[in-house]
């Protein structure tokens, strides 16, 4: 009898094919019926081999083993079906398990190599194996075997091996850009600074200061569509003595030079930004007006949505300032004049207690340090002066125009750890809007460029990191980040003191691979620039790159430049002409296995369970179905996903430019005259047009008058807040949403007598914590015999206030102000709280420092014949035993109503979502509620 596991004969890979030829007469013996076979299986193969490859084709999904007890030994794969090298069909019918454990314990080799340094892999491999044995009727000239197989099985075997992380790596698509440096246009003793591509227009704007104080604006043609790329200067743009920075409007159609020195005939010279009509450049050197500005150095971003001006303005000092100007109110103010002492006012205002930088720093420099999210929700400042943690701003832009925002407020909570060295020097955000990428810069030997990545978590300006980030050598400069987010940009200063133009790959930056960033080098075709770089801009379909570079200070003459580098990624057509250069085929050591899975770094001596990726926890051997699995598509497959991309194509990418003015339509006939019929009560309103001479009639007829039906009830007031606030000079009131309810929210200026007096004398301290177990512990029982529980105010009130009663031997003293309730069981089942006896109540004092997070820890009683205090004191008066039982509720009423401090100041009792009364609300009085559990007198919990 044959071996079980019969072996294929045929050959993999080219050969010659070769079939059969019949004929009347032939002699036919197995070997013929064998090779008609193997002739059409032959082709089959290499079919799908050349024209479909090697891969899974379908389903063969390794998952954990359904049973919880029999994942340290076992995985499952479900079915499918994949093609070998060689083009074989690798059918598997139905699930299979995979006993892991036996097969380790088989291969001892195989289970030493795997200790934690080397991926388990899990493959599939054909096996065909004979069926159906049959005996042999006619002896043959071998052995005298009595039977023989009458069928084959083409079956499969799932086979395991070890792979080395560092050569067992997917391959990776190429996506390599191609940088060519296509233009250099260069400034005559002149220093380029900030730029812009306006891709309305199609033009680059670029601030251009000049040696002798005489700032221009450059606009150039600036079209990545055209085949021959001139850079034609369309613009000259008369400036001020500086230029800052420069910006456009899509909404508006309008074109920004920010600087300082501009001309306002009698006030002399002053800052602000000269705005000039895009469509009219050539035409107008002089701006068609100035937005005046307090700040000697500006700069600016627009919001892509809106069409909003905001300018970051700061004279260089310690202090800057955040402007927010509408569209809507610099288009209405150009209409009507454009006249500065008309201006229109900021439509909103962030004050910031320090500045952004001196000459050389990237805000002087026109780097990128402020732009606006794609969606027009956020506003990112980085700022270069300080610690980079203190330095990053993310401002809601809604937020800010509502008022709402401070410098604090301003910067995202909970950021990730900054080195303290550590110093933002530019930004930008993804395209759609989801993640902001910031360039830092650490001293360091050498110096260190960090490039992070952080999302928007949803809540808030509040960002998380999202990747290791990436680090190299040298000074930062610049950042701009491609549309598709597949690789960055990074102008930087290298070690020996030239500026560098390279590219990064931003997978390293999005990896998870490591908590810290990851080091990397320059691209190996990075440009070189001579002069010293000072900003960059990317224009939005990602295909050209600006760099701005002033005088190296070295060679004449003196010139500053603009780099224009075209950007070209990987031609993936080229990929069609691979076939060229040779057939796919078989390594020569190949052992025709497909890769279905593995196991990153899987420790046999440790048999951890093998589960499914979502769901392994720490020390689980984690199955990974993608990262060495080749897929080979199905035509349904790759038509469904074309489909998609065509159909996602029309509605994604950066906006196209505007397009060119359509023809005036013909001219229309208008109303010339008007009639009105008055119908009855009750009927529609009809309009109708007839002819008329020149042009045409609008008869209206309109229903009489009518009393209407009754309207629905309004929404209503479900709550109101009030607040005083130090930054308003008006009122304000507003109807907020607050899940279910309405909530009239009232803010009111706060009264002239100083803004550090708050109108109402708040309980500022409590000795134990709101809705908590009281800190005392199994001290507590003891405690209320001595010092009791206590409660203090912001500010001292007269002690004859709480009309202290005291019985004939002195030792009980009590106040119809103050109760200390326990729930009590009253008829029908019901609880009601109910006063504890024998309490009396004492004044104490206290100082500041005795006070943490609104928790009171020491305090001093007093004489009952004291004139003032800041709270009282509750303790237990006589031996009755309470019998308190652990967890039951201890709750303290204090009628607040009734006491003023000694400026008359009533005491605030407003205890607003379980927070101490601040006194902001401007509320006095009410009567203050908190309770506590008892806690156990054994300690426990």
């Amino acid at each position: 009898m044959l071996d079980e596991t019969l072996k294929s004969c045929l050959p993999c890979g080219l050969h010659a094919p070769s079939r059969n030829y019949y004929f009347d007469g032939k002699l036919l013996v197995a070997r013929d019926f064998t090779d008609e076979q193997d002739y059409h299986r032959g082709l089959r193969h290499l079919h799908n081999q050349l024209l479909h490859g090697t891969g899974t084709v379908c389903g063969l999904k390794v998952i954990q083993h359904p049973q919880e007890g029999c994942r340290r030994e076992n995985l499952v794969v479900e079915p499918g079906m994949a093609l070998d090298c060689c083009g074989q069909e690798l059918i598997l019918p139905e699930r299979r398990r995979i006993d892991v454990a036996a097969m380790l314990a088989a291969d001892p080799d195989l289970a030493e190599l795997l200790d934690g340094g080397m991926h388990l892999v899990v493959g599939l491999r054909r096996c065909d194996r004979g069926a159906e044995p049959l005996p042999r009727l006619l002896p043959g000239c071998g052995a005298g075997e009595a039977t023989e197989y009458g069928r084959v099985t083409e079956d499969v075997e799932l086979v395991l091996f070890a792979a080395d992380p560092a050569g067992a790596a997917a391959a990776a698509i190429p996506r390599t850009p191609r940088l060519d440096w296509v233009h250099t246009m260069t400034f005559g003793a002149q220093t380029p600074g900030a730029l812009h591509v306006n891709e309305v227009e199609r033009r680059l704007q670029v601030a251009v200061d000049a040696a002798g104080g005489a700032a221009h604006g450059y606009v150039f043609v600036a079209d990545t569509e055209a085949a021959a790329q001139t850079h034609d200067l369309a613009a000259l743009l008369e400036g001020p003595a500086e230029l800052t920075d420069t910006q456009s409007s899509r909404e508006t159609g309008l074109v920004f030079f920010a600087g300082h020195g501009w001309d306002s005939g009698a006030e002399g010279a002053r800052g602000g930004i000269g705005i000039w009509r895009a469509g009219a450049l050539s035409a107008a050197a002089h701006p068609l007006a100035i937005l005046p500005c307090d700040g000697r150095y500006l700069r600016l971003a627009v919001s892509p949505v809106s069409g909003a001006l905001f300018v970051l303005e700061t004279d260089g000092g310690s202090r800057a300032r955040l402007l927010s100007y509408g569209a809507a109110a610099l288009s209405d103010w150009l209409v009507e004049g454009g006249v500065p002492a008309a201006a229109p006012d900021p439509q909103a205002k962030l004050e910031f207690s320090h500045g952004f930088g001196t000459a050389g720093s990237p805000f002087r420099r026109g780097a990128q340090m402020l732009k606006v999210s794609p969606d027009g929700r956020f506003l990112a400042i980085a700022g270069s002066v300080g610690a980079a943690a203190e330095r990053l701003y993310l401002i809601d832009i809604a937020a800010l125009n509502g008022g709402s925002v401070t410098e604090a407020s301003a910067r995202p909570p909970e950021l990730p750890e900054f080195d303290g060295s550590e110093r933002l020097m530019a930004l930008d955000w993804s395209l759609d809007g989801r993640y902001l990428y910031l360039l830092g810069q650490r001293p360091a030997a050498g110096g260190r460029v960090i490039l992070r990545r952080l999302a928007l978590t949803g809540d808030g300006n509040r960002l998380a990191l999202a990747g290791q980030g990436a680090w190299i050598e040298g000074t930062a400069l610049d950042l701009a980040v491609a549309p598709t987010e597949s690789r960055a940009y990074l102008a930087l200063t290298d070690a020996a003191g030239a500026t560098r133009l390279t590219h990064l790959d931003m997978d390293t930056v999005i990896a998870l691979s490591s908590d810290s960033p990851a080091e990397v080098s320059l691209a190996p075709d990075a440009l070189r620039v001579e002069g010293a770089g000072r900003a960059m801009r990317l224009a939005g379909n990602g295909r050209r790159l600006y760099l701005a570079a002033g005088d190296d200070g070295t060679a004449a003459p003196d010139r500053g430049l603009v780099a224009v580098i075209d950007i070209a990624d990987s031609d993936c057509g080229a990929h069609f002409l691979d076939p060229l250069e040779a057939c796919p085929a078989c390594a020569e050591d190949e052992d025709h296995v497909v890769i279905l899975a593995h196991l990153p770094h899987y420790r046999a001596g440790d048999a951890p369970r093998m589960m499914d990726a979502d769901q392994a926890a720490e020390g689980d051997a984690a199955i990974d179905n993608l990262g060495f699995r080749s897929m080979v598509p199905s035509a349904a497959t790759l038509k469904r996903v074309i489909d998609c991309i065509l159909a996602q194509g029309v509605a994604e990418g950066p906006p196209g430019p505007r397009g060119n003015p359509g023809a005036d339509g013909a001219a229309g006939l208008s109303v010339t005259e008007v009639g009105v019929t008055m119908g009855a009560a009750g009927t529609d309103p009809v309009a109708e047009t007839n002819p008329a001479d020149g042009g045409l009639r609008l008869d209206l007829t309109i229903p009489a008058a009518a009393d209407g039906a009754p309207g629905a009830d309004g929404l209503g007031i479900d709550a109101a807040t009030i607040e005083y606030r130090a930054d308003l000079s008006q009122p304000w009131v507003d109807i907020v949403q607050q899940g279910r309810q309405r909530v009239l929210d009232i803010d009111l200026p706060r009264p002239a007598a100083g803004p550090a007096e708050r109108p109402v004398n708040p309980v500022t301290a409590l000795s134990w914590y709101h809705g908590k177990v009281h800190p005392d512990g199994p001290n507590f029982f003891g405690n209320l015999w001595e010092t009791g529980i206590a409660v203090g105010f912001e500010r001292p009130v007269a002690w004859s206030q709480f009309g202290v009663e005291s019985d004939v031997e002195g030792k009980l003293s009590r106040s119809l102000l103050v109760e200390l309730q326990r729930e009590m069981p009253a008829s029908g089942g019901a609880m009601v709280w109910a006063r504890l006896g024998y309490l009396a109540i004492d004044p104490i004092d206290y100082a500041d420092d005795q006070v943490s997070d609104g928790l009171l820890s020491e305090w001093t009683p007093l004489d009952h014949q004291t004139e003032t205090c800041r709270g009282f004191m509750l303790r237990q008066a006589n031996e009755t035993d309470w019998e308190l039982v652990q967890g039951e509720w201890l709750r303290l009423v204090f009628h607040t109503d009734f006491i003023v401090d000694l400026d008359g100041r009533p005491l605030d009792g407003t205890f607003l979502g379980g927070k101490l009364p601040t006194g902001k609300g401007g509320a006095p009085g009410d009567t203050f509620r908190s309770w506590f559990r008892v806690p156990a007198r054994d300690g426990g919990n």
